[in-house]
């Protein structure tokens, strides 16, 4: 039975990587808080990625918001213990050619990464002493020695535990259907559960942010791509290092498994919103169609189906796709496993213990949405991590709590507005 449950200082929806950080931070400043997610903890692509903690290969735009999030990662680490699994022993890209080294030397000159991040040039001698069993000719590649990964499926979980702890009433299976107003602020969350009271409230809801806000009149135009990673079973353990190459991604975990996944392409399920963002996603998806593989299928059949009369309205907004396990692309990771066991031989009795995919938020320009509207007072967005949203979400939450207290966000967030995507052409991306 819906309740009305008395307020807190603030709710945070959505529990990926970006609402269990905030959270955290709220209550670490002292604040009530109130989580919630309509699956559980890190239930999604906080939990179904590769893994990369990162600020190699960041838009230049983005070079101060992924040094705060390294950063927030290396308290947090400090904070949390080992629980949160983090790894900070080197992340490198392996290139094949002279044209791959070409796109390393224009990034870290466009980006700085050099004096910011540490981020060098290495060579085929240094390559093989940093990766002794990888096998390949290999150019070069580029290394930022301070970058690192953790265990997607445990992060999160490690920082939500962490704000239980510090009093965080965490809601798992109970889905935000309105931001609620009056007066120009917000006063809460209608939930599946009831209505939740509240002064401030974050929406951290990744591929639904969209969705919620629209009836608030904000427009973030917020899609998702499903993306797909693998974890192998246990093998001989022989890096600590993040490593990527043209054809897989991988890193390997404490226990020895190896997660692994490639970034040759993305698979994109066409659905009735589709066309009412098209022109906001259609020029970054031109420059790179080569990484998006469109499928209609029946992600649209439901779509439809859900907007006939006397369907409940709230569950053709957020039920649909719900995609809580959504299917991994088995012909694309069966590949990628080929390639890592090539890569690595010594791998070569590995087994895929599991695969998986994960329903990515993205924006027309990658990057995020960080931001707190004008328009109604205690309203906080941060949404749209773009398939990187791993490595900088614990940043990201940060950023959102301080604005959640009125307080002067650590970073400059003048790229992340909400009213960019109304100003222009949208801009090209510039990721590695």
């Amino acid at each position: 039975m819906a309740e009305q449950v008395s307020g807190t200082d603030v709710i945070v929806v959505g529990a990926g990587i970006v609402g269990v950080t905030a959270a955290y931070e709220l209550a670490s400043a002292g604040h009530s808080v109130r989580l919630i997610d309509k699956g559980r903890v890190a239930g999604l692509q906080s939990s179904r990625n590769w893994g990369f903690v990162r600020r190699q290969g960041c838009d230049p735009v983005e070079a101060e918001l992924v040094q705060h999030a390294s950063l927030t990662w290396d308290r947090l680490g400090e904070e949390i213990g080992p629980a949160l699994t983090l790894v900070k022993k080197g992340l490198i890209n392996l290139a094949p050619d002279e044209a791959g080294l070409s796109k390393y030397r224009d990034w870290l000159r466009a980006s700085g990464g050099d004096t910011l991040f540490g981020s060098r040039m290495v060579g085929p001698d240094e390559i093989r002493d940093l990766l002794p069993h990888v096998t390949g000719e290999w150019a070069g590649g580029l290394l930022t020695p301070s970058d690192g990964h953790a265990d997607p499926t445990a992060a999160g979980p490690a920082v939500a535990a962490a704000a239980r702890a510090r009093g965080v009433v965490v809601e798992e299976g109970v889905t935000a259907l309105e931001v609620t107003t009056s007066g120009g602020r917000v006063t809460g969350v209608r939930t599946s559960a009831g209505r939740r009271a509240a002064g401030r409230v974050v929406v951290a809801a990744g591929a639904w942010s969209g969705k919620l806000l629209a009836p608030l009149g904000l427009k973030v135009p917020v899609r998702w791509i499903r993306a797909t990673a693998a974890r192998t079973t246990a093998v001989e353990h022989l890096t600590e290092l993040a490593v990527h190459v043209p054809a897989v991604g991988f890193s390997q975990l404490a226990d020895g498994s190896v997660i692994f996944g490639s970034a040759a392409w993305s698979d994109y399920d066409i659905g009735i919103d589709t066309l009412g963002n098209l022109r906001l996603f259609l020029p970054n998806f031109v420059r790179n169609r080569t990484m998006i593989r469109l499928h209609l299928n029946e992600v649209v059949v439901q779509d439809v189906l859900r907007r006939l009369p006397r369907r409940d309205r709230d569950a053709i907004r957020f039920d649909w796709p719900r995609m809580d396990d959504p299917p991994p692309n088995r012909t694309k990771i069966e590949r990628a496993h080929r390639s890592l066991t090539a890569l690595v031989p010594r791998w070569g009795s590995s087994r895929i213990a599991r695969a998986w995919a994960g329903t990515v938020d993205v924006t027309p320009d990658a990057l995020p949405v960080v931001a707190a509207p004008p328009q109604y007072g205690g309203l906080v967005v941060a949404t749209g991590m773009s398939s990187h949203g791993f490595g900088i979400g614990p940043g990201v939450g940060v950023v959102a709590a301080e604005l959640a207290q009125g307080k002067q966000p650590s970073i400059d967030l003048e790229p992340f507005r909400i009213e960019r995507f109304a100003e222009g052409p949208v801009r090209a991306h510039h990721h590695l």
